[in-house]
């Protein structure tokens, strides 16, 4: 007996477990952004909510300490690396690019296992913003204030798309904005995060505006940039959110149909595609299991490339067609 599951680089689901997605007024969200003593200890990261987006021109950047003045802002240059991101893609910046002991700040920019992890004066990705210069970097942007700040995100066209904040009393330019917003309602304290919490849905990420601590928290123990956040020990809600945005769609989940030839020496299968919102990427596919009994499981871990001959649960890998969505045939 065979089972077939959709896959994407991203993560492993089975197709019981697929959805057809919505549109979502956030395209993209401020997951979390860190205060430390030193602002070349700091980070933001981001979370790509809609598939396939362009986020070239795009800008983002911080208030002050009183959320009443913007800082310079900082866009995402127009080149071909922010043009295609899938949904479920985890954007780290570094606010400097190098860390309090003047090591260089790790990198990634391979997007094709879904995260990404740049420095935010890299102008090979971004353009603008006051940094400062070496070797204290103290310039004024992205230089999170414990007492308040706003990391907000701007489209091409700049209009807001999405903002996450702290301040026991919010200010004007924080007032003033338009859905969809989070404000913390207490200070940072040096070496703490700032994250959306539980962030089970998209609603958790400010639709309607949230203010207060229900949506969010704040925390020096449980960081996790490029990783969901953890809102409590039991607590999979903001996993399960990310995963349900990185599984491959498959709106049409009609029975494997396979044909068996003359000789009885070989069965083909066919089944309809997934959707894959860009193929050209080459992270969709499939992957095949066979077992002879008709008990399939899930994939147990996301980010995990299955080879064949690897046993999930009870059932074997025959075939892992990553990079071919379109290709929905196999003998």
């Amino acid at each position: 007996m065979g089972f077939l599951y959709p896959i994407h680089l991203l993560s492993l689901m089975a197709a019981i477990l697929l959805f057809s997605k919505t549109s979502q007024a956030q395209q993209m969200v401020v997951s979390s952004y860190y205060n430390a003593g030193d602002p070349r200890d700091e980070w933001t990261e981001f979370l790509v909510i809609q598939d396939n987006l362009d986020i070239r021109n795009w800008t983002f950047g911080d208030n002050n300490a009183a959320q009443t003045n913007w800082q310079p802002r900082i866009a995402f240059n127009p080149v071909a690396f922010w043009r295609n991101l899938r949904a479920g893609t985890i954007i780290v910046v570094w606010h400097r690019p190098v860390n309090s002991a003047g090591n260089p700040q790790p990198q990634d920019q391979d997007p094709s296992d879904g995260f990404i992890r740049v420095c935010a004066n890299r102008t090979d990705y971004f353009t603008g913003g006051d940094f400062g210069t070496t070797p204290l970097w103290n310039g004024t942007s992205l230089n999170v204030a414990a007492a308040g700040d706003i990391i907000e995100i701007r489209d091409a066209a700049n209009n807001h798309v999405h903002a996450l904040a702290h301040q026991s009393v919010p200010g004007i330019s924080f007032a003033s904005m338009s859905d969809p917003k989070l404000n913390h309602l207490e200070t940072l304290g040096n070496n703490e995060a700032v994250f959306v919490c539980p962030g089970a849905n998209l609603t958790d990420y400010g639709t309607p505006s949230q203010i207060g601590t229900t949506y969010t928290a704040r925390s020096s123990v449980d960081l996790t940039p490029g990783l969901p956040n953890i809102c409590s020990a039991s607590s999979t809600a903001n996993s399960d959110f990310w995963r349900s945005l990185r599984q491959p769609n498959w709106p049409v989940t009609t029975p494997t149909a396979y044909t068996v030839n003359a000789g009885n020496t070989s069965v083909t299968l066919s089944w309809p595609p997934v959707q894959d919102n860009y193929p050209g990427d080459l992270t969709t596919g499939y992957l095949i299991l066979r077992n002879t009994t008709n008990t399939f499981t899930d994939p147990p871990l996301d980010g995990v490339r299955y080879s064949i001959g690897d046993i999930i649960g009870s059932a074997t890998v025959i075939q892992n067609s990553q990079p071919q969505s379109q290709t929905t045939v196999y003998t």
